[in-house]
């Protein structure tokens, strides 16, 4: 709980996976990779419930031995490649309010794909949030470097460089000139239970942003993110 207002934290974790078959229960530094963001909640200040939703026993069981309450399966229509992150919140919402008379004021979605986030980020980017009491929302942003849009060319469909309609010609520009430009990096996703239901989205008219060290935004959705973020892991975290 954190000002009066309870906190529930929420892991998606389905079986099927394209990128990176069984993905979030992949071993990382010897733990599958859903424990990282299970973890991170468990051991926050003011996280007040930390469910998983999964379409998988075995997943379930896993989370169940890192601490994480798993109080259902989740049904196969909003389990497919397909399915939504808001389909994944309203069913875990409509759940735990169907099985108690509690209030939840907000909630947090830990993507299991960024486990470079601890709890120290969550604490703080809630505390940040209920600190601007016009704030609706909190997502984490990283910083655009080499991939700035500013420098972003496309391709024709006879394979020369095409260069946006804006521009005549390319012209080379420094990185240090361009303005900062940021991206939605999957660490974060906070919000008022009430306005994420009205909204269905975690980015609304009044969100805040936390802005992540580059180190900690990679997103595993491939070999190549896997072991890069074993990588920074060792590096940075243990």
């Amino acid at each position: 709980m954190i000002d009066g207002k309870k906190v529930i934290a929420l892991i998606p974790s389905r079986s099927g996976s394209k990128g990176l078959p069984n993905k979030n229960i992949l071993d990382f530094l010897g733990k599958p990779l859903m424990a990282w963001s299970i973890e991170a909640a468990k051991r926050s200040r003011y996280v007040d419930r930390t469910i998983l939703s999964t379409d998988s026993k075995e997943i379930a069981n896993q989370g169940l031995i890192y601490g994480a309450e798993v109080p259902f399966l989740r049904p196969e229509e909003i389990s497919r490649d397909s399915s939504t992150s808001m389909e994944v919140v309203k069913h875990a919402i409509d759940y735990v309010y169907s099985q108690t008379s509690e209030k939840y004021e907000i909630l947090v979605l830990l993507e299991p794909t960024s486990p470079l986030r601890t709890s120290v980020d969550l604490d703080q980017a809630l505390e940040k949030l209920v600190m601007h009491t016009d704030a609706k929302s909190l997502v984490s942003l990283g910083q655009v470097d080499s991939q700035h849009s500013r420098i972003q060319v496309g391709i024709s469909g006879e394979g020369f460089v095409k260069v946006p309609p804006s521009e005549k010609m390319y012209k080379h520009k420094r990185r240090q000139d361009l303005p900062k430009n940021f991206f939605l990096d999957g660490s974060l996703y906070i919000s008022y239970i009430d306005d994420l239901l009205e909204t269905e989205t975690f980015v609304q008219d009044k969100t805040l942003a936390v802005i992540m060290p580059k180190w900690k935004t990679i997103e595993i959705d491939d070999e190549y993110d896997y072991e890069m973020a074993i990588f920074l892991a060792k590096r940075f975290l243990v």
